[in-house]
């Protein structure tokens, strides 16, 4: 009561869905991996890993179907939503699946496979602009889970058209600066087509992916430390030009035990100057979160 919402009754899905797209008809696709409730399959070698369970849930008929995907494992992809309402996957999932790019066309509700990215992506983070898909970062499992230098390298799609070969941006290299952890670097698309990385590192960068690509410096997140919590912290841009960042975990090692923040603080973009780009302190949550989901109400509210 009183204006607060309340919690409805639980929903069985058919998979654990991962992760979850609203579609633009007011249904909720969501997807797990090779199994409906688990990443790794003790019987199958992670390079034969090539199937993912998916669903499609209509909540006015709490009714399901079944969208499996054949020949990707999306597990923890680059994924974006296209400009006509299509639902882009690259990379994800395990050994032999960090290169491979799949899209859930909206018309045909029928997922599609198209030729592989130049590089792997696992945990990537993928940006739709007006003209190509961004896919940053991310861990190369062909690689053995290693970091060549070259996937510092983000690249781009070859305007929408998904057949043809991907570019790298040799001009964005951003070894060295913006992500100490490159799982799911966090980053905001700007209103002149450019890119805002904004973590998982205390340095924020603006990068900009036409031609051969250039990175440049925008500030710190927090000025009083070398070490910001921006790994496992949530960033969500709750209007124009002001992103809201909370939580997050001290250090950007992956752990369990790691110690979590209840620090928030705004980022403020200027429109005119993407490159200046402040931040101030706001009040700290009332608990320490890490690696937390935050959603944007239709009310401005996070």
């Amino acid at each position: 009561g009183g204006g607060l919402g309340r919690w409805g009754p639980v929903r069985d899905w058919p998979v654990i869905p991962v992760g979850i797209f609203h579609l633009d008809d007011g249904r909720l696709l969501g997807y797990a991996a090779l199994q409906e409730n688990h990443f790794v399959d003790g019987g199958v070698p992670e390079t034969q890993h090539n199937y993912t369970q998916a669903a499609i849930w209509n909540p006015a008929t709490n009714s399901f179907t079944e969208k499996d995907l054949d020949g990707h494992d999306i597990f923890c992809p680059a994924m974006a939503f296209l400009p006509n309402g299509d639902v882009f996957a690259g990379g994800g999932g395990n050994d032999g699946n960090s290169h491979k790019v799949s899209v859930f066309e909206m018309k045909s509700k029928t997922w599609t496979r198209y030729p592989d990215m130049d590089g792997g992506h696992w945990y990537g983070t993928g940006l739709s602009t007006d003209s190509k898909m961004v896919v940053i970062e991310g861990v190369d499992k062909l690689q053995g889970g290693q970091r060549p230098d070259e996937l510092w390298i983000p690249e781009v799609s070859n305007g929408f058209d998904f057949s043809k070969p991907w570019k790298r941006l040799p001009g964005a290299d951003l070894k060295g600066k913006v992500m100490r952890n490159p799982w799911y670097p966090q980053s905001h698309l700007l209103r002149d087509g450019r890119i805002l990385l904004s973590g998982t590192s205390n340095g924020m960068y603006v990068m900009d992916p036409e031609g051969s690509g250039s990175v440049s410096f925008a500030g710190n997140r927090n000025k009083d430390r070398d070490e910001e919590e921006a790994w496992g912290a949530s960033t969500i841009m709750y209007k124009p030009g002001r992103l809201l960042a909370f939580g997050g975990v001290e250090g950007w090692t992956p752990s369990e035990n790691k110690p979590r923040t209840s620090l928030s603080r705004v980022i403020e973009i200027d429109a005119r100057r993407p490159n200046n780009v402040k931040t101030r302190a706001r009040a700290s949550m009332h608990y320490a979160r890490g690696f937390q989901n935050a959603v944007l109400g239709p009310d401005g509210k996070v």
